[in-house]
């Protein structure tokens, strides 16, 4: 990484008069925020240039050092976006010891609804939830075994998964309760969930945490289990044969056995599949759950209106530490696998749907075994 500074033992940058025609961002053209630290810059901008300082970044560029940089393209190449940080006027003496403190958070009264500021972006986005990714991880078969679930499958000597059960109503009922709680808790940590009104974290939950559970189950699925089961929290399996682990046939219904076959071949289609093929792991299985989050798809308008200032700025460095993350792992294809990863939402919506279709008529997902919460959030 080359920085280009003149030395100065204290910055002053020019008064704000100076900057009040300049409207746009001078590194990638998104709308300006201010010129802390020398020019003026987007959150994203300022928030990139104060990280790589602060944490030393070196970077390396792929392309000949010439990288367009633009809003849409700025995640590209982080090599020439500091670059032009550096050549457009941001100032590294302009850093300040506070800004090495992370976010801080100002509320404002006014008659409208709440509005959250957030005068910095959080550091490190999903490093902070792939450890919460992993913590809630951890506990999925200690809360089975809580809710009185039997350990699904059995290990050999060589601790090699030799049988898998198939997964029963009592399997399904207590799968919901832990992604509804864990989904939950996991939509609190993002400070604009956390301050919607009750109501509507109850309809946007009702959509999310299936959506949490289904990526939860086909990163597992993607690892552990052959091509034609999809696995769920415990280990228990669903096979698109209904039958497939049962010592009779509970069911004799042509249109049962046929809407099974469909649910599951769906899910193991639209998603294990998929995850396999790209290999998600942790850091992307993180970012799609946050993107879910704040990109929902219910019904209701607006979801976080009065926020939209805190949503913008959490989604692009969501995206921004996707990308890096994406070009770092695989560099010559970083920027592809990206958009594949991004296109995964699709899927997972549409596995939402097939979740809420299955339920009715299903004899594996009995509404009257549900946890109240669990009920309240599917039925309302």
């Amino acid at each position: 990484m080359t920085v280009s500074t003149i030395p100065s033992s204290s910055f002053n940058p020019p008064s704000y008069s100076f900057y009040t025609t300049k409207k746009t961002c001078e590194i990638c053209g998104d709308r300006a925020q201010n010129a802390r630290y020398g020019e003026m810059a987007c959150s994203g901008c300022n928030v990139f240039f104060r990280r790589t300082i602060l944490e030393k970044k070196k970077y390396v560029c792929w392309r000949g050092k010439n990288c367009a940089i633009s809003y849409a393209h700025r995640c590209v190449c982080r090599y020439c976006r500091f670059q032009k940080c550096v050549q457009v006027g941001l100032k590294a003496e302009a850093i300040q010891q506070r800004d090495s403190l992370g976010p801080r958070f100002v509320k404002i009264k006014s008659r409208t609804p709440e509005i959250i500021i957030i005068d910095e972006t959080p550091e490190c986005l999903l490093e902070k939830f792939v450890k919460l990714q992993w913590r809630q991880t951890s506990e999925h078969h200690q809360y089975f075994i809580d809710h009185k679930v039997d350990v699904p499958f059995h290990r050999d000597a060589s601790h090699k998964i030799n049988y898998r059960r198939r997964a029963q109503p009592h399997d399904i009922s207590v799968m919901l309760q832990l992604s509804l709680r864990q989904a939950t808790q996991w939509s609190n940590h993002l400070r604009p969930f956390e301050c919607l009104p009750a109501k509507i974290k109850r309809d946007v939950l009702a959509e999310y945490f299936i959506a949490f559970m289904l990526l939860d189950q086909g990163a597992k699925t993607s690892r552990e289990a052959n091509r034609s089961t999809w696995l769920i929290q415990n280990g228990s399996f669903m096979h698109p044969d209904y039958c497939k682990g049962l010592s009779h046939a509970s069911t004799t219904n042509t249109d049962q056995l046929k809407n099974h076959y469909n649910f599951v071949s769906e899910l193991i289609q639209s998603i294990s599949e998929p995850f396999k093929t790209l290999e998600i792991r942790d850091t992307e299985l993180a970012a799609l759950k946050i993107l879910l989050l704040l990109r929902p798809s219910c019904s209701s308008r607006n979801i976080y209106s009065g926020q939209e200032g805190a949503v913008t700025g959490l989604y692009t460095q969501l995206m921004e530490e996707l990308m890096e993350h994406s070009i770092v792992k695989f560099p010559d294809q970083g920027a592809l696998r990206f958009g594949k990863i991004v296109l995964l939402l699709s899927s997972i919506r549409c596995g939402i749907k097939a979740v809420y279709n299955y339920m009715r008529g299903s004899d594996l997902f009995n509404d009257a075994s549900f946890d109240e919460k669990v009920r309240n959030i599917l039925l309302s």
